[in-house]
């Protein structure tokens, strides 16, 4: 019975977590080198971009990417930024269009003490 119960749970609880929510399924990753952060590291950072993307109702993240800037590389490794491109959803409200494209959104994250990447800033400036 509790065995029934966990494999329900766990084939039902995607699906929970999916309705609803921002996609990002099938979004492209574009992961350029770099001379500060190791793929890994970036990987890591789009993964917190991903997890708090869900948030965002029906919107759709299209691609997700680390461009390192020639002009302006970055001072230190303990910030990072990426960029998105996604479609908005039919019923977004505020400042942004329904149904609209959006490129080149930017999302500032911090290294954590202990490892692992802290969202600090995100949007366009």
């Amino acid at each position: 019975m509790k065995i029934t119960r966990l494999l329900i749970l766990a084939l039902l609880l995607p699906a929970l977590f999916l309705t609803g929510c921002g996609h990002t399924l099938h979004a492209t990753r574009i992961i350029e080198d770099s001379d500060v952060y190791s793929r890994w590291e970036i990987i890591s950072a789009m993964r917190v971009v991903k997890r708090y993307f869900v948030l965002f109702t029906d919107w759709t993240l299209l691609t997700i990417s680390y461009e390192e800037d020639p002009e302006n590389p970055p001072e230190d490794d303990r910030t990072i930024r990426l960029y998105t491109s996604f479609r908005t959803g039919p019923n977004t409200e505020g400042s942004l269009t329904p149904n609209e494209v959006y490129s080149n959104y930017s999302w500032e994250l911090e290294r954590k003490l202990f490892g692992g990447w802290k969202l600090t800033n995100w949007g366009y400036g």
